[in-house]
């Protein structure tokens, strides 16, 4: 980015994990043109007594922060609890129609030194390609012979980025029926690469997952996900979070692979799907979620097949 640029700004959410929201913010930090950057920091209230503690931990050290970290940083406290999906909606909504561009992070996100590059280098050069309706950071692949960039009509949220008139046909839809209306079967299958991804169960929860939301609207559309071929971004929430299941820390652990070496070209020429990755290299990737098992693991998955196989009749 040259110095004249606009940086877009950064909407970051949070709520009561100290460790990973420090390791999210310390990495962003690290970034090119971070000092050049406003950050909306979105802290939720706690939903219960105990986790007001943690909760207001996070909050005094986001006031810490040394000034010079960025260009500005906006502390938002909510005074009572959002819960995620509304903390989330509406804090890139406030942002990016104050801003018309966002840098979402939620606070397990850590970025490389080049994420924020990335991410403004493509805001500027898709802005008038509206197909292209975000930009994604992170990819479950490792595949730097097809080039620095490749299009999905699969969205990638951990740490991505988007415009006012690409966010303003987010629907939280309410059930499973309103979400996937006028959607084909066919259609409907791609979504979760052929059974392999099932990301729609998050459709079934008395407050669908914002972003099975996102995706769904950017699959109805017609609409594509820039994403790097070797990722910009770790998750150093796996171990916990809202929607984490713990138990799974005891049974293998997710596939990461190092961060993307250099600075990724984001041009790329036509706006079009990979065939390849989308039908056979992601569906591979994202079996099991990208969960690696290990033997333990093994053995109760494969005990647990035909349960699943039950339960899903």
């Amino acid at each position: 980015m040259t110095p004249e640029k606009k940086y877009a700004p950064v909407a970051f959410f949070c709520y009561d994990r100290l460790d990973t929201a420090r390791q999210t913010i310390e990495a962003l930090i690290r970034n090119e043109g971070a000092a050049e950057t406003e950050v909306y920091a979105f802290c939720d209230a706690a939903r219960n007594p105990q986790d007001v503690e943690k909760v207001l931990a996070v909050r005094l050290w986001l006031h810490d922060i040394p000034d010079g970290s960025f260009k500005a940083l906006h502390i938002v406290e909510r005074p009572n609890n959002f819960g995620l999906n509304r903390n989330i909606i509406s804090g890139i909504t406030e942002v990016v129609n104050l801003c018309g561009r966002v840098i979402v992070i939620e606070d397990d996100i850590v970025t490389s030194p080049f994420f924020l590059q990335y991410a403004n280098n493509a805001l500027e050069e898709y802005e008038d390609k509206k197909e292209v309706m975000m930009i994604g950071g992170h990819t479950q692949l490792d595949i730097p012979e097809k080039g620095d960039v490749y299009f999905s009509p699969h969205a990638q949220i951990w740490g991505w980025a988007t415009w006012a008139d690409r966010w303003q046909y987010f629907r939280h839809y309410s059930s499973r029926e309103e979400a996937l209306e006028g959607m084909t079967p066919e259609e409907i299958d791609a979504l979760q690469y052929h059974g392999v991804f099932p990301i729609l169960k998050g459709l079934d929860k008395q407050s669908p997952m914002w972003d099975i939301c996102w995706n769904v609207e950017i699959h109805k559309r017609h609409g594509f996900c820039l994403t790097p071929t070797r990722t910009l971004v770790h998750n150093a929430g796996l171990g916990g979070g809202t929607n984490y299941n713990r138990w799974m820390k005891y049974f293998g652990h997710y596939i990461e692979y190092p961060f993307n070496d250099h600075l990724p070209d984001v041009r790329r020429s036509p706006i079009a799907a990979d065939k390849e990755i989308e039908d056979v290299l992601y569906p591979a990737a994202m079996k099991d979620w990208g969960f690696q098992y290990n033997f333990i693991g093994k053995i109760v998955h494969t005990l647990y097949l035909p349960f699943k196989k039950l339960k899903g009749k």
